[in-house]
């Protein structure tokens, strides 16, 4: 759904030091990128991505405190089969493995499936990043296999790993998301009652005994997908449990968006 924040707020800085936690500079050893050397550097990047239009970049903004907390981008999207990538992806040690960065994704996907009626995600990373291979695991992505020497990064070799959703299996996984974001999934210190994993079981359990096909008709599109260009919302978010429509008041819950880079 629309974000309301404004689009033309500047997220470097913020960035960069959200980054800078990571004393050790782990969030940048399977990345093309970084480190950078201060905001400075950061902003250059950003803007120097935006101005190629290769790719739109979007910053994680955690609402609780107005601070954006990572990036993501969609990368290679190709409208005429339907298909997109997401990566990019990088989150401040405080987020990693936390409920914002999952919702995060879920974010993307919602919109390139619910929205722009895509056939098909792609989530690929380096085949030495074990955390991004599992992450794409628990998030519902299937593993199709490794392009050997696939690229070059900082002077090593790159075999690049490649996971996919397609629109077929997202009604499974997207139910699984809303299910396990929902407040009733955690308790009063946000520890998760049930696996996203197990969220996801239950509801292809479902379908089975319900019948129910779970994909989408893809003649509604007759094969023409919309690209993702800025005249698309530039801001989308969610508040936990809304999709689901379990509580009434959802003030006292965090919410978190992801806004266009400007």
């Amino acid at each position: 759904m629309p974000g309301r924040t404004s689009r033309q707020n500047r997220h470097g800085a913020a960035l960069y030091d959200a980054y800078a936690t990571d004393r050790e500079g782990y969030l940048w050893t399977y990345l093309p990128w970084g480190p950078y050397s201060g905001p400075e550097e950061l902003c250059t990047r950003i803007d120097a991505v935006r101005a190629s239009g290769v790719r739109p970049e979007y910053a994680l903004i955690d609402l609780a405190t107005g601070k954006p907390f990572g990036q993501a981008s969609y990368l290679n999207i190709d409208p005429a089969a339907g298909s997109i990538e997401v990566g990019g992806i990088v989150y401040a040690p405080a987020f990693q493995r936390g409920i914002a960065a999952t919702e995060a994704v879920y974010l993307m996907m919602r919109c390139v499936f619910d929205e722009l009626g895509y056939r098909r995600c792609a989530w690929p990373c380096n085949s030495l990043n074990a955390r991004s291979r599992a992450a794409a695991i628990r998030l519902g992505f299937t593993f199709e296999g490794v392009w050997r020497q696939a690229n070059v990064h900082k002077g090593c070799n790159r075999d690049t790993a490649w996971f996919s959703i397609l629109d077929s299996e997202w009604p499974v996984i997207k139910s699984a998301f809303e299910h396990w974001l929902a407040p009733e999934n955690f308790d009063a210190e946000n520890r998760q009652r049930m696996r996203l994993s197990a969220h996801r079981r239950s509801q292809v359990q479902i379908r089975r005994l319900s019948s129910t096909p779970a994909h989408f008709d893809g003649s509604r599109n007759n094969g023409d997908y919309p690209a993702l260009t800025r005249s698309h919302p530039d801001a989308f978010t969610i508040r936990r449990g809304t999709s689901l429509k379990l509580r009434k008041d959802f003030k006292q819950w965090p919410l978190w968006a992801i806004l266009l880079i400007h």
